[in-house]
């Protein structure tokens, strides 16, 4: 019986280094100025509360890749910010509209707890995905395991 346990043990933790270890060769393999990703899936941390009450603070997202003609008005996406004062960075809002403008899909965006839409339109190579999972939980233990004191 403690043998089994220990057996069973043994092999959860070769799962877990060798998941570890795809984790980190996806990113330190990725090219700079894009997103990780995994199977099309990409992993961040909300850092504002612009999304609140649907996606709140610190929430960990899980995004999907898709092709922009997918995403649809009400679709929550991740993409990077045009805006100059964001400097490129990763933002998740709702899709507010969907236009073609010279043939390319463009997105207008809000941020739920936002009076007003974001003032730069998305361009379908400035999206990363679609948002299929939001976890509170996730996101409060991946802020935990990041601080260095707890880790």
């Amino acid at each position: 019986m403690k043998k089994a346990f220990f057996h069973i043990v043994n092999a959860v933790s070769v799962l877990i280094i060798a998941l570890a270890l795809f984790v980190l060769l996806s990113v330190v393999l990725t090219r700079s100025g894009e997103t990780p990703s995994i199977m099309g899936y990409s992993v961040f941390r909300v850092i504002s509360g612009s999304m609140e009450p649907a996606i709140e603070e610190n929430d960990l997202i899980v995004v999907k890749r898709v092709e922009p003609e997918e995403i649809r008005t009400g679709d929550v996406i991740s993409f990077y910010a045009l805006d100059p004062s964001l400097r490129g960075a990763v933002n998740t809002h709702r899709v507010t509209a969907v236009s073609q403008e010279n043939g390319e899909t463009v997105f207008t965006t809000r941020g739920d707890a936002n009076q007003l839409e974001d003032a730069y339109p998305v361009y379908s190579d400035a999206l990363i995905g679609r948002v299929v999972f939001v976890s509170a939980f996730l996101g409060t233990l991946s802020r935990l395991v990041s601080n260095p004191l707890v880790f």
